[in-house]
């Protein structure tokens, strides 16, 4: 996996990213940014659930039409396994916080999706 600074780096950019609003169309920078996430957790065996999420995510932003529906669905369910994996790591250091920051951060955008 990614190194702790690498990974601390891509959430910060992330959150910061769902703080101004996801909306429905997608900037090039949303979707690398959700490309990255991809890849590191493709790398591990107990985050590809994750990934296959975040790629669900990143082919219903992308379509032509994008359903406010589907992703609010999306990322709420990518919130909770946030969540849940944040209380798996174990309360060392700050990843964990910063993965409940995600998680929080990741709701607010697709409640204002509704």
């Amino acid at each position: 996996m990614e190194s702790h600074s690498t990974a601390t780096d891509l959430l910060d950019k992330t959150i910061d990213s769902l703080a101004h609003g996801p909306g429905v169309s997608v900037s090039e920078t949303n979707t690398d940014l959700l490309q990255q996430w991809i890849g590191i957790l493709n790398e591990s065996e107990n985050t590809r659930d994750l990934a296959g999420k975040l790629s669900q995510l990143q082919e219903a932003v992308t379509q032509s039409s994008p359903d406010p529906a589907t992703i609010n669905g999306l990322m709420t369910e990518i919130a909770d396994a946030v969540q849940e994996f944040s209380g798996e790591i174990g309360p060392e250091g700050e990843l964990p916080s910063q993965l409940q920051g995600l998680a929080t951060a990741l709701r607010t955008a697709s409640e204002e999706l509704q």
